[in-house]
């Protein structure tokens, strides 16, 4: 049987034994549902990329790219479209 996650921590799937903390708390929901471990903005990894439309990950919060801009690539800023 699987075990729910604490809040703030993470695990590469359901099935894993290795449990660590998030670089960012806060982006790790816990749980059991391994789709939904993530906040609604983050995902990958320790859900430390950012979804489409939004700025920031690698231990940075994600913010959204105001509109008339685009992210180029994770990690780089927003740029007018």
């Amino acid at each position: 049987d699987e075990l729910p996650l604490l809040p703030g921590y993470y695990r590469q799937s359901p099935a894993s034994r290795v449990v660590r903390p998030c670089p960012r708390p806060d982006d790790c929901l816990g749980g059991n549902n391994h789709s939904e471990l993530c906040n609604p903005v983050t995902t990958g990894p320790f859900c430390a990329v950012c979804k489409a439309g939004y700025i920031g990950g690698q231990g940075e919060p994600c913010a959204h790219c105001t509109r008339g801009t685009r992210r180029l690539r994770s990690g780089e800023a927003c740029r007018r479209t």
